[in-house]
Parts: structure tokens; sequence; C-alpha cells
């Protein structure tokens, strides 16, 4: 293939969801050129209507239309993306405001509008549901005006092809002679939905054969001989059907055709052909365009038949402008909204418009599918159309109607079991057909669709009747209904057709839009979504469809039953959409268990596999030779559709690459598929969990409790099987395939275990008969089958342990079972493992010669499980009892202790720690060690001592265990005996990370002189609530307590068998799991207002912020308050790591990101091999967590030198730095912001820019925005709506605010040494947020000093500044760019002594030139409005009377009447959203004002409050400000028209893209409350809460 690459030539981007770039990959070298078309390639073989002249057309089409095709479907996938946000938005709204689904105050995503002003969903004008929306439609061909009863089905097979076409015809046996008689007056013609689409798989080769058939049938040359019956099929003389071709969506691609490397769009290709083939034919130039859902899609087809149609023209001048005519289905709400504008958008080619009224379900729950509270309608409902379809069909009757079009229902798909029409199945099912005609007729439509032959007739009988009754012959469809029931249903049906329809909603009802969304409903009244018999239903039916649909049939009749009676009901695409719908809403908002559903989809399977049909439940697709392989793929796809929390928009994403030939020649094409595209045939890792476990034992209580487990742990799985009570034996054994069984209906994994039970041999002829009869006696004996580990074990051994085991007693027999179903489930863990973690772990512990680990792993925050690996003495196993020194983590946990004990006490963290000690009996002071700054002594604050900002004493000495712990205050001033030097301040306070464990002994001691107890006594209850029973900060032997000695690399045990530390510092003693427990409360308390046991959740914020004053050098991560601060993409990770002698301690534990809750702590009883060991299992965990942001690729096996050799050379105090660094950390990814995509034209003078081309070495910060754009040959882009994870996505380098070191850098790398002449430094699109100064410097090569290349000049915002360098010829390589204080830098252009005279002279005719004004805002609200009047704020009030947490309503939320009075600055985003009762959604939605570089500066909203009241609470949110949140807030009262304080100043910085609560004790009323922020920043939400 030619072309400019798989990655960035994707002319239909949405199409990469079909067919990826790892699948173009796997088809290069399938793909053959296609002769005679220029650059257009394909897979597999051509035929049919596919002619070079034809495939020519077909790309000079597209080529016209790909442009606004690609446009449109960008849009609607943006459209997704906001209808998605503003869905959730709404429930979460509703949810806050306790407002009912019913009531008509509920909010949802119709009418709200988009950045552009456009609505999105909902309607335009008020003529959306009734007439008068526009002028006639062009004139409607005069064969296509009439009744529209149309068959649908696909055109592949030429006998139900000529069926289809002579449908009129097709008379049942006993079909009553009223029948014929109405028929005699029928003038029309009944249609076929001739359908490439939802009824078709699009296999090459039937898409080929349906392009033939159809071309045959409307040329009327197809035959057709039956090579079983002889019987000749032809086309009829007369009165045939009228073939509509439905061509696929436009979402779907061609996997067979491609252009270059872009797929052909599908609809083109179908389109194309049979216009190509047809175009001498009005007749044949009727098309059904599906899945449209917007009036711009519409517009695309109309340019796509206007450019057709003009194409065909110039090959064929006497063909008529404006022959074709389109039918749409209506198959999405949003699309139903737009009638009247899709109309005007296809004139002149609108004909008329039919509900699909399964994909408009579907469509709908997709739509509505983050509102926890919307349910779809059931599928085993019969009466759906009736109870739930009427508004659609009113408003299908009134829009397009009235302007002359054709107004069509939709599909009645219940078919009868048999032929008979005296039959149980038919006349359930006729009756239902009944009722769904004459309510279609009632409602004034002009057709429906049927999913049978034989109904064809009947319906238009029906149709002939009912014109009778309307003209008063009411009798004559009296006498066809009598005709076709039997009695003892004609009384209902006659009551239903003489009845009233049921009464819809009111135009002007408020409710009345919802109800187009089929979310008017109060649930079925058939039975709940969520019962299991419905989610059992919709698995069997969606397997046998997706199986069926992966065997090469689009469409197939599935049993069902209605009222207790078997019928069919006809599947195709659209209804298996519809199933996972209402399937995934009940599993992703919790109404349904995920045990549950993979259990039930197990059952299925076995029931399907073994074909256990009865009276009550066929299954039709029968497990075969045919469907043996596809099964299971429909089943993994099925569980992905189903579960998924990122659910793919179409099914056909996931289902498009299985119709490629060599994807379905392998043996398991589902492997194959996921070995192209690991990352899109993902099952969600729970459900797979369970479906994996559930699948080797299947018990769903063995299923549940194993999936709760991070890893495998087969000690754990024996332990649950041999537990098993009867019934769980039971429903293990059920699934188990007999012994003896044929290998027909085993799966292939009991096929491989009872293989020498299959084998044929002399000696064994009967004997699987006679195993199925002697385990039939057995499981009447014992009330259970015969199990037994059935691999490698021949027939007759199998028999004689049978016979042998007929003798046992039931006990023996229920004890064999387990054990027999242990040896099964075991074998399977075994031979395909869903991971191998705890058998790599153990294998590393014994690499690295370590004695013990304990390891605790947690995957989803919650749930902990436990893994022991060695020994903790010479003896005896670690267990889940067994404490190991934790070492230095014990300073992550003392931190946090100490934080709330401050907190309580309300003793600020900047308290200075020797004012403190000035308040107790001690006699310790902090000193300076600096003779020069004695001051520093008394700076020290408690939050420095926890941050390591001051003191010194990297780590501390151990005192063995046999000898008595010395009291910290004897430490402190130094300890010659245990190697303890004084302590003091070695830095200025707050300046310099400096890893101090004497920070923490000072911190001990300080705690313990207030309480005048030891430290262990005074955290005990901290721990107790954290439920950490086992960790331990007694500094003592605890000789009662089950302690690991600790081993020395050379084998010896620690003197004292282990060393006792100072407790806060490296003292405490734990399981791993404790450490977890804490870890897992940590991160709760920083996502929950209210904290999480005894950790508040201001506590947990900032512990858990993360800053660099020196810790990345030291150990590549951040510095919190206590622990380490990693990144790792957009996962945060908590880390520390833990030295002491003959231990060694790590964890890591993501608290915030795509992959918070994960996490592990490994603790073990070695030395520097622990190190080792550690980082292994580190690297092991981690790479079966399968974490965003870690490359996994990048582990070392040994760190830089690569022998133990390497780590003596390292001091001491820095192996487990130096190791955990570079074994682990060092493959943490950057989080960086999203790459500049659709990039501005290439700078002219780009060619002479000296930066253009450099390499991007390093950046103090670029939070907001990339510093390799700085360096972009293109001219930068501005969208004022376009905004990431990190905010708004500029084209420039940008830092975050508020920087604490005073400038930020980054230094870059030419391409070779170069004299730099003159520089553009450009702001542009920066306009209150661009850097304030800026300085350039490049590197001495030779000095290796930074020289001065631009010295430190101002910048203005949005402005080119043009400056001559001071350097002179010396050349660099290496540069350095510094801005001052943080901002914005947009570009930087450095020229040379080639630089045209004429450029620089141009360049410097205006050194500082500003940029034409530009949008800073956006165009549009990005946000959703809320706007209530008197009543509904009254109503949220009565609503929300009980208190919130203890306290009263938001009484600044916009809902109960707060209005925003003024706002001091709105430059990036409007005041108005901090009291809006929506969620926040992005950095627009809420206030941000510029930055300011003015000390003391200040900024301010004041909110007038709904109600006058006490103030019991404030919360600030900063969600949505993840790098600009303001430094320093405060809050006041209006109270009696004084303004009082509510909030004192409190820093704030560590709450970016969190919230912070402040309880409020002033009494007083309030009125107002004002807002202040220091100096600048943003805030999404005020909240301000009365008391009670």
């Amino acid at each position: 293939m030619s072309g400019c690459g798989v990655v960035d030539c994707a002319e239909i981007p949405t199409y990469r969801d079909f067919i990826s770039r790892e699948l173009l990959i796997y088809l290069a070298d399938q793909l053959k050129p296609v002769e005679g078309v220029a650059d257009m390639w394909q897979v597999g073989a051509s035929g049919g209507l596919e002619s070079t002249e034809s495939l020519q057309f077909l790309c000079e089409l597209y080529k016209s239309v790909k442009a606004d095709l690609r446009t449109v479907l960008q849009q609607r996938v943006a459209d997704r993306t906001f209808i998605d946000e503003r869905t959730q938005a709404c429930f979460e709204l509703n949810s806050s405001l306790n407002i009912a689904f019913h009531d008509p105050n509920y909010r949802t995503v119709i009418g709200q509008e988009d950045a552009e002003g456009k609505v999105v969903v909902g309607p335009l004008s008020e003529f959306f549901c009734r007439s008068g929306g526009g002028k006639p439609i062009a004139l409607v061909p005069e064969f296509l005006r009439g009744e529209h009863v149309t068959l649908f089905g696909p055109p592949d097979d030429a006998k139900l092809s000529i069926n289809a076409m002579n449908a009129f015809h097709r008379k049942l046996d006993g079909e009553p002679a009223i029948v014929e008689e109405l028929l005699k007056n029928f003038s029309g013609c009944a249609k076929w939905g001739a359908d490439d689409e939802d009824s078709k798989t699009p296999l090459r080769r039937d898409l080929i054969l349906a392009g033939e058939n159809l071309t045959g049938c409307l040329q009327r040359t197809i035959s057709y001989v039956d090579a079983r019956t002889g019987k000749d099929y032809r086309v009829a003389s007369s009165q045939i059907s009228l073939p509509i071709k439905r061509f696929p969506g436009l979402a779907m691609p061609c996997p067979f055709l491609f252009l270059g490397e872009n797929p052909l769009p599908l609809h083109l290709y179908d389109f194309a052909l049979h216009l190509f083939a047809n175009w001498n034919n009005p007749q044949a130039l009727v098309f059904y365009v599906p899945k449209l859902e917007t009036h711009e899609e519409a517009a695309y087809i109309r340019m796509m038949i206007e450019n057709a149609e003009r194409m065909i023209c110039a090959r064929h001048p006497q063909y008529k402008i404006g022959t074709i005519r389109v039918m749409v289905v209506l198959e999405n709400p949003r699309a139903v909204f737009r009638m009247n504008e899709i109309m005007d958008e296809l004139h002149p080619y609108f004909a008329g418009a039919s509900l699909g009224w399964h994909d408009f379900l579907a469509s709908t729950a997709r739509l509505m599918k983050n509102d926890g509270n919307y349910r779809i309608p059931v599928k085993a409902d019969p009466n759906i159309v009736i109870n739930n379809i009427k508004a659609s069909h009113d408003l299908l009757a009134e829009v397009v109607g009235s302007r002359g079009g054709i107004k069509v229902g939709g599909m009645y798909g219940v078919l009868p079991s048999d032929g008979d029409m005296r039959s149980a199945s038919f006349q359930v099912a006729i009756k239902g057909f009944i009722k769904d005609v004459i309510t279609q007729m009632k409602r004034n439509l002009d057709g429906f669709w049927v999913a049978h032959p034989d109904f064809v007739r009947l319906g238009i009988a029906l149709v002939e009747a009912w014109k009778h009754s309307v003209q008063g012959e009411g009798a004559v469809l009296d006498d066809l209904i009598r005709a076709l029931l039997i009695p003892e249903h004609q009384r209902e049906v006659l009551d239903f057709i003489h009845g009233p329809d049921v009464r819809g909603l009111d135009r002007e009802d408020p409710l009345y839009a919802r109800s187009i969304l089929v979310a008017d409903g109060r649930g079925s009244g058939t039975v709940a979504n969520n019962d299991p018999e419905e989610i059992r239903y919709n698995i069997f039916q969606s397997l046998q469809y997706l199986t069926d649909w992966l065997c090469g049939n689009g469409c197939v009749a599935l049993p069902a039953s209605i009222d207790g009676v078997p019928v069919r009901v006809m599947d195709d695409l659209a209804t298996a959409e519809r199933s996972r719908w209402e399937v995934w809403h009940e599993l992703h908002h919790g109404r349904f268990h995920s045990e549950d559903f993979v259990r039930i989809a197990h059952e299925e399977l076995h029931f399907i596999r073994k074909n256990l049909s009865d009276g009550s439940k066929i299954v039709q697709v029968k497990w075969d030779d045919r469907t043996r392989k596809w099964y299971p793929v429909a089943m993994n796809i099925m569980m992905q559709l189903m579960a998924s929390d990122a659910p793919v928009e179409f099914a056909t994403e996931l289902l498009l690459p299985f119709t490629l030939e060599t994807i379905r020649r392998e043996d398991d094409p589902w492997f194959a598929a996921q070995t192209i595209e690991p990352k899109k045939y993902q099952i969600p890792k729970r459900v797979a969990r369970l479906h994996a476990f559930f699948s080797v034992c299947a018990s769903r209580r063995f299923a549940a409790q194993m999936a709760l487990d991070s890893v495998v742990n087969l000690r754990s799985a024996e332990d649950l099987v041999r537990s098993f009570t009867l019934d769980e034996i039971n429903e293990a054994a059920c699934f188990h395939g007999d012994i003896g069984e044929s290998a027909q209906s085993l799966d292939a994994t009991a096929a491989q275990e009872q293989a020498r039970v299959l084998q044929k041999s002399a000696g064994a002829v009967g004997q699987g008969e006679e195993l199925l009869a002697v385990g039939h006696t057995y499981r009447e004996r014992f009330g259970f089958k015969f199990l037994i580990a059935a691999k490698g074990r021949s027939g007759s051994e199998l028999l004689d342990a049978l016979k042998e085991r007929m003798n046992h007693t039931q006990s023996e027999e229920i004890e064999n079972a387990r054990e027999a179903l242990w040896q099964i489930t075991k074998g399977r863990l075994e031979s395909a493992p869903l991971d191998t973690v705890q058998r790599d772990l153990a294998d590393a512990l014994a690499k690295h010669g370590v004695h013990g680990a304990s390891i605790s792993i947690t995957q989803d925050g919650k749930h902990i499980q436990e893994l022991q690996f060695g020994h903790r003495d010479a003896l005896n196993p670690v267990t889940g009892q067994t404490l190991f020194e934790i070492a230095s983590l014990s300073k992550s946990i003392g931190t946090c202790f100490a934080m709330e004990y401050f907190r309580l006490s309300e003793t600020p963290l900047s308290t200075p720690v020797n004012t403190l000690f000035g308040k107790t009996a001690s006699t310790f002071r902090i000193r300076s060690l600096d003779t020069n700054h004695p001051e520093w002594a008394d700076q020290v604050t408690i939050a420095h001592l926890l941050s390591h900002q001051a003191l010194n004493m990297h780590y501390v000495n151990g005192i063995p265990a046999n000898e008595m712990m010395p009291p910290i205050g004897e430490l402190l001033g130094g300890n010659s005996r245990y190697g303890y030097e004084p302590i003091g301040v070695i830095n200025a306070p707050g300046t310099k990370f400096q890893y101090s464990g004497g920070g923490f002994l000072v911190l001990q001691h300080l705690v313990e002189s207030i309480e005048q107890a030891p430290i262990y006594k005074v955290m005990d209850a901290f721990l107790r609530k954290l439920a950490m029973n086992l960790c331990s900060f007694e500094e003592s032997s605890l000789g009662e307590r089950e302690c690991a000695n600790g081993f020395l690399d050379s084998g010896k045990v620690v003197q004292g068998t282990r060393k006792i530390f100072p407790a806060l510092a490296a003292g405490a003693v734990s399981s791993a799991s404790d450490v977890l427990r804490f870890l897992t409360s940590l991160a709760c308390a920083r996502h929950d207002l209210g904290g999480c046991g005894p950790i508040s959740h201001d506590t947990a914020v900032r512990m858990l912020h993360g800053i660099d004053k020196g810790s990345r050098e030291f150990m590549g991560c951040m510095m919190g308050l206590g622990i380490f601060i990693a990144e790792a993409g957009s996962n945060r990770l908590s880390i520390h790591q833990g030295s002491n002698d003959g231990f060694r301690a790590l964890f890591i534990h993501c608290h915030v990101g795509p992959d918070a809750g994960k996490g592990f702590v490994v603790l073990c009883n070695s030395d520097d091999a622990g190190m080792r060991f550690n980082a292994e299992a580190a690297q092991i965990i981690l790479e079966h967590f399968a974490m965003q942001g870690v490359s996994c690729e990048r582990f070392q096996s040994d760190i830089a030198g690569g022998s133990a050799r390497t780590l003596e050379i390292i001091e001491q105090v820095q192996r487990v730095n130096v190791g955990y660094r570079e074994l682990v950390f060092a493959a943490f990814e950057q989080d960086l912001p999203e790459e500049i995509v659709d990039r501005g034209p290439r700078d002219p003078l780009s060619d002479f820019n000296l930066a253009v081309g450099a390499q991007v070495l390093s950046a103090s910060n670029q939070r907001f925005a990339r510093a390799e754009n700085l360096i972009s040959p293109n001219l930068p882009t501005f969208d004022p709506a376009l905004f990431g994870k990190q905010g708004k996505i500029m084209d420039s380098w940008e830092t975050v605010r508020h920087n604490p070191l005073g400038g930020d850098w980054m230094i870059f790398e030419m391409a070779s040494q170069s004299a730099i002449d003159c520089a553009a430094i450009s702001t542009q699109f920066h306009l209150g947020n661009h850097a304030e100064e800026f300085d350039l410097e490049g590197l001495d090569s030779l000095s290796g000093e930074w020289q001065a290349i631009v010295p430190r000049m101002q910048l203005f915002g949005h402005s080119q500044h043009a400056v001559k360098t001071v350097c002179g010829d010396k050349k660099f390589r290496r540069l350095r760019v510094r801005i001052y204080p943080d901002g914005g830098l947009t570009r930087l252009a450095l020229y040379g002594k080639n630089f045209p005279v004429q450029e620089k002279e141009k360049l410097f005719i205006q050194p500082i030139r500003q940029y034409p004004a530009f949008d800073s805002q956006t165009r549009k609200p990005m946000t959703p409005k809320y706007v209530a009047n008197v009543a509904e704020i009254d109503a949220n009030f009565a609503a929300n009377r009980s208190p919130h947490r203890g306290w009263g309503v938001d009484i600044a939320s916009a809902a109960f009447g707060g209005r925003v009075i003024s706002a001091s600055n709105e430059h990036y985003s409007p005041a108005a959203q901090v009291i809006s009762p929506y969620p926040p959604l992005n950095m627009v939605d809420g206030l941000e004002s510029a930055r300011t570089r003015v000390a003391g500066h200040s900024e301010n909203v004041v909110i007038a409050l709904g109600r006058t009241a006490k103030i019991a609470r404030i919360e600030l949110d900063f969600n949505q400000f993840v790098n600009n949140n303001p430094q320093e807030i405060s809050a006041d009262g209006l109270c009696a028209g004084k303004w009082v304080t509510l909030v004192v100043r409190t820093n704030v910085k560590a709450f970016a893209g969190n919230a912070i609560a402040f309880a409020v004790e002033s009494g007083e009323q309030c009125e107002q409350v004002r807002v202040t922020v220091f100096p600048d920043g943003g805030i999404n939400r005020v909240r301000v809460f009365s008391a009670g």
C-alpha cells in the first residue's frame, strides 16, 4: 500500500474504531491492488457488481464526499461526549436535589446547548411534533404510494430473495377465504426491505451475492433451482414486491476495500454499486437510510446523492436528476426531534420515514446510559409498540404525514413456531400481529414491517379491512378477525380493535419530549429489567444471535415464549443492541450483580451446549460443528458489550474484524483477534476473572471470592473448594461433563481432559454407555454426579474407579467429590493460569536468597489479599500474623497520626517546633548547625519535620532487641554508643529537601513530651480505628508477638534477632496487610470530604500533595508530608521505602488516577538482597496491574553496573533509594498534557529557526502545556473550546500558577552548535497567563557554565518580542530557557547569521508587536445552565428538608435561590457557575481570574444566599482546577450589615483537583458570603450549608 502512513492519514478517523491501526498492519500482507482502479486495495476476491468501472465510480464518489462525511462523523463523536457528560451531570444534580424521575423538574440533556450554541438533543422548533413545520415534500412517485406492508430481510440468498419478491402470493394452508376476497381490491404492491444493514453479516462474498440477487430481482432475471427438491424458483409475473434497498449506516467502514490506507465507507460501497448497476430503473432507486441522528447527517446524504446523480448523468446523459428517493429509518431519538429539518435537508429526495423501534430503544438506552434512573422497556414485553412508542408514532404521522410523506411504523418480529394457523403458537403470534397492525393504523400510519413472508398477505388483508372499518364497514374487519383467530382469542382482540388507543401525554405536558425517549414509562408490567429471568432471556437470545452473526447470518428467528406458548422472535443486530443496552444499564448502575450475570451466562451457554431444550425453551442455534468455535467468541463479545464501563458505540466495532476470512479460518478466532488488537478485545477485568474462575470451577461463591483477589492463590482456591456444601458440589458438578459423555456436547477443556476416555479402541466398545449408566446409578445413590479428575485416565480406569466408589458412604463420597473438584480445578488453573504472580514471587524470593516475605495487594482499594512466602526465622514459616519491621514506612503512618493529633488540638503545622517544646517539660530545643544562621532553629515548623526540609541525620540506627531502647530525648543531643550525631538545622527551613530521620525523632519526642506518655500508647487508638490490629510502634522486643528475625546478606541473623528503632522514624512492626489498610484509608480520606476513620480529608490531601525541592534527585519522586509521591502518567502513587538492619520494605499505592485503588506492600527479612527482591516483586505486581503510565519494558534486572559490587560502592544510606529508583521508579512516565493534534500551518520562517528540530531534555514544569510546543515549526493555534485532562489545551509551553521556586525552566539541545544572532519570543494567545519575564542561556561546552544569550527581559501578553543576543559569535548547542515566575510562552525562534536581512529588518520594525485580538473565552457556554423559578426553588427546599450530613441545604446554590452579586475578575470564566447545582464539568465551569504578579493581590466573589441563615459549613470545590486553583482563600459573611470572618485565610494549594470543607462556628445570621482568593486562581463551586 502506498500513502502517508497508517497512523496519521485516516481520512475518516472514526473508522479507526472499527478498523484500527493494528488491524491495518495485520491486513497489509493480504491487501492486493484492484486492477484498473488507482490506489484501490482489496482483501479477498472481487465479483458481482464490482467491475472496474463501478469501482472507479465508487472512488470518485468517495473523494467528493469524504470531507463532509468526516465532519459529520467527528461531530457525532463530539455530540456523544457532550451527551454523556451532560447526562451524568443531570443525574447527579437530580440525585443531589432529590428530584424524582417522573417529576417535571427532572433535568435531562434535552434542550442543552454545546459550545457552539447548538442544541444537541431535542427540538429546534415547536413544530417538531405537530404539523406546520415546512412545505410539502417533492412528489412521491406513483409506485411508492399506498400502503407499505414491508417484509424485511437480506438479499444474499437467491431463494429467499425470490420468496420476498413473491410474498404477495405466499398463501398459508388454511388461509381464510376472506383474505383472498380482501386482496382482490388491493391495487398496490408489497414492499421488500432488501437489507444489507442490520439483517446482514457484512461478509464480502455475501454482499457480492446480495448485489447480484437484488439486481436480478429488479431485472426479473433471477432464478433458483433447489438441489434437494428440484423446485424451480422464479419471480412472479404480477403483483411482485417492490424492493427498497437499505444500505449500511454512516459509521461502518468497508473491511475489504481500501483507497490508499483508508477503508471505504460501507454505505457508499453498497449505494454506489447498486446505483451504477440500476441507474436506468427508477423503481430500483429507492433507498432506506438507516441510523441518521441529525439533520447535518441528512445534509450529507443529500450531498452524496447529488454528487452521485451528477456523476451518473455525466456517464448517462439520459439519466434524470432527482430520480432517487429515500425513506429515512428513524432509529435514533435525536433524529425524531429533527424530522422537519431532516426532511428539508433531504429535499427533493425525501419520500417518507419508518420507525425502527428496536434500534430506537437501543439508541435511547445509549443516550441515557449515564442516567441511573433510566430503564429501557423490557425485551420480554410483547406490547412495547402499543404501550411505549405512541409519542413517536404520533410525531411521525403528524410531521411526515402533514408534509405529504410516507409514514411507516416498525417491525413485528414475533413468528409462530409452526405453520399451522390453528396452533397455539400461530394464534399467539397472529393475535399480537393484529394488535400491532391495528395500533399503527389507529395512529394514521401507512404501513409496517414484518419479519416473515407468511405475514405479508395477512398484513395487507388487515390494512384493507381497516380501510373498510374507517369507511363505516366495521363488520369486514370483525369478520377477518374471527376468521383468523380461534374463539378464545376473538373477544380480546375485537375489544382491543374497537377500544381506544393508549392515551399518550399531551404535547404541552412538560414530560412530552421525554416521552419521545421512551423515558416517561414507569417500568414494564411484564417483568422488571433486573429480574434474573429477564437478564437470562437477553443473554440466551444474545448468545445465539451473536453466534449466528459470527457464522455469517445477520438475522435469525430465536425461540421465545408468550403467555407460556412457544414462539420465535426475529432477531437482528438491532434487537441484539437492544438486549446489550438493557443488560448494560442493570449492571453498570448496580441493579444486578456481575457474579450473577456471569453465572447466568455460563448456565445459558451450558443449556445451549447440552441442547437441554424442552417445551418452554428451545435452542435454535445449535451447538454443532458450524457453531462450536463461534459460541466462545460470542460469549466473550457479549460479556464485553454488556459489562464494559466504556462500551463501544456499536457492537459491530467488535464484530467487524471477524468478517475477515483469515481470522475466520483460525481455530480460535477470539485469540486471533486479541493477538492483533489486545486493547480492543478486553472483557472488563472483574468480569473476565469471574468468567475465568467460573469456567474452572462452576461455583458462584468460588468465582466471586477468587475474583476479589488480585492474583491467583492456589491455597485460597483449595480452601474454598474443600469447604463446598452439598448444594455447591451439585452446582459445580452440573457444568462438568459426565464421564462417558460424547465429545459433541463437551466444552473444549472437558474434551481435552477426557481425551483418553473419548479414544476409540477395540476393547472400549460400549464403554461410554456403561460409564453413563453406572454414573446414573451413582447419582441416584449419592445425590450428585460422579466426579473424578479424568485427565490422563482411560475409560476402563475411570469405570473401575466408579464401581469401587459405589461402595463408599455418603460422607466419604462428599469428600471424594470435593477432592475431585479440587483436582479438576487445580489442573485447569495450572494448565491455563490467569496469572503467574504467586509463582513468580516465590521464584524471585528464591533467586535473591530472601528468607521470608509478607505481601499484600489490592486492586480496588477495598479488598486486601495477603500472600506469605518463606520463613520468619530458621524454622517457622511466615504467616498472616508475622510482624516485620517496616522501617521508614513508619514515617508515613506516624506523619498521618501526627497531623491528626495536631489538627485535633488546633495546632497548625506551621507552628515552630521550639515554640511547642517551650510549653513542655522537655529541655530539648532544635539548634542550628550553621553558625551563620542561628535564627534557623526557631523557624523549623512541624511541616518541615514531616517534609524533610530542615534537619540532619539521614537514617537512624537501631538497638539490638535484647537491649533496652534508650529514651528518644537521650538520642537527640547525640549518642556515640549507638552512632547518633546531635540533631540540628542544616538548611534554611523549607528551602531544600534533605531526607532526615532525625526530624521524626524530634517529632516523636515532641508528642511524648506533650502527652507525657510513650508514643505507642498515644497512637494506639488511631491504629485500632484503622483496623491495624497487628501494627505496633512499641519500642521493645515484643517477645510475645510473632516477629520475624532479621537476616543479613551473609545469612546471619541480626544481633538480638532484630533491632529496635525509634518508633516514628523506623521503629514500627506490622503485617503487610495492616500497612495496606492504612494506605487505602488514606486514599479514601483524600476523596471523601468526611474523611475515613481517624483520617480527615484535610490531612489526607495535604499529606499526598507532592512538591519537589530535591526529592526527585534523591528518589525520583516528589515529596508530600511523610510520604513520597510519584507520577505514572495520570496516576499519582503513594510511595515509601524502608531499610532496617535485616529488613527491607516498600509500598506503592495509587491514590488518584485511572488505576486508583491498586497498590501493594512488600515486607521481607533480608538486607540488600531484600531490596532487590522487593524491586522485582514490585515489577511483577505492577506488570500484572497493567497500570497506565508504567512502562514495564523499561524495568531493569539490576541497577547500573549490574552486580552486588555495585551496591557496595554506593553509600549504605543511598542503596535502597538508588535501587528502587533505577529498578522501579525509572519506568514511571511523566504526566504530560495532551499533544497538539491539529497543528497550524508551518511558520514561513521555520527553515531559519535554529530551535526547530531541537530535543527537549528536561523541564521544571509543563503541567498546562508541553515544553516541546515552544520550539514547534508550526504557527500556534487556539481553540477556546478545547480542553483536556489538565484543563485548557494550549499550543505553547505553560507552567502552573503560584510557583514556590520563583521561576521555571526548560533545557533543550539543538541539532548542532550554532551562533545565535537574534531571537523572537512569542506569548501569542497568552493574555493574563503569560510569563512575566524571560531569559535565555547557553551551556559553554568547555567550562560547563551557563552563559547569557538573552538577558532577563519583560514580556507582554499576546505579543511577539524581537531581541538581539549578547553572546556574539559564541556557539551553543544546549540551551536553557527560564521564565519568571511562571506562565505561558508560545514560541521561541532563534536566528543565526544566515537569517535573511530583509526578514530581520521586518522583525525589528516593531520589536514588541501585539497580535490581533482573539476570543480568549469560549464562544458559547460549555457548562449546563441552571435556571429555577420561585416555585421550583420552594420545591427544592421542600424535597431537601432532612439535614445533609448533619447540616442544612446549600443556600448558596442557584437551586435554593443563591445569586452571584459581584465578582472582581472573570477573565477566563464567569462567576455565575460557582453556585450551579450541577457538578463541575471543566475549567470553564466555575470562576477563574487572570494570573497576577502584584504582591498582596486578591480577587473575590460575593454571593447572595437563598435564605438568611446561620452557616454551619462552607465547601470550596476545585475539582476541575488541577493546576490553577488559588494559593489561599478566606471567607466572610455579611451579617446585619457587617462583614464577619467565617473562614480565616488558609492555604489551599494542595486541594487542586479536589475540594475542601470548613466548619463555621459563627452563630450569626448571614445574608451574603464573600470568598476571597489570594492571589488569583479558579473555583468551580462555592457551597454554603445552613445550620440544621
